[in-house]
């Protein structure tokens, strides 16, 4: 039966509605629409995947060892003047840096 493609409107033997050319086209749309989301269900994976590690991290630096390294390391490079230990370069004592919780 000819009948008009409903994409194109050319007067033509039609499958589902649609000319061979026209079929082939959206078939080629769909493949590509199909690769894009894959794509993007993908990076979806790998987002998720980052933000487990950074909460993992971060529940790793509230832990009991991490601060014992953590404040060895400000006693270790902390330097004195006038009896007082500071670290850094901006006047914070060891004393006040050591209660410092960590969250910023």
């Amino acid at each position: 039966m000819v009948q008009d493609c409903k994409c194109c409107q050319v007067e033509t033997d039609c499958i589902d509605g649609l000319c061979e050319m026209c079929s082939d086209y959206n078939y080629k749309l769909q493949k590509q629409v199909d690769l894009l989301i894959l794509g993007l269900l993908q990076e979806k994976r790998e987002v998720a995947t980052i933000k487990d590690r950074l909460n993992n991290m971060k529940y790793a630096t509230n832990s009991k060892e991490f601060r014992s390294g953590y404040n060895a390391g400000l006693t270790a490079y902390a330097w004195w003047k006038e009896g007082v230990q500071y670290v850094g370069t901006c006047g914070t004592t060891l004393k006040k840096a050591l209660n410092l919780k960590g969250d910023s």
